[in-house]
């Protein structure tokens, strides 16, 4: 399975991030919490959703992938929350 970072990541509504990442040449949604974001290094997080996601963004994509070959998607979006990492 081939996956790739395909645009720039936003600041979600719920404050995580959103982004799209390519997936064997399809393009899916991929969400990250919030939450996930503080815990993947909680002395790490300064209030800067899209700085922690860019400092994690490779273990963010193999938690994604990971969702991914499971079929973890919720209407073709797959979220990364607290409880995958």
């Amino acid at each position: 399975m081939n996956i790739e970072y395909y645009e720039s990541a936003i600041n979600a509504p719920d404050g995580g991030v959103s982004c799209r990442i390519k997936v064997n040449e399809k393009v899916i949604a991929l969400r990250i919490s919030m939450e996930a974001l503080q815990d993947i290094d909680p002395s790490s997080y300064q209030n800067e959703p899209l700085k922690q996601f860019e400092k994690y963004k490779a273990e963010l994509l193999v938690k994604a992938k990971e969702k991914i070959i499971k079929n973890q998607l919720m209407d073709d979006v797959v979220w990364v929350r607290t409880s995958d990492l």
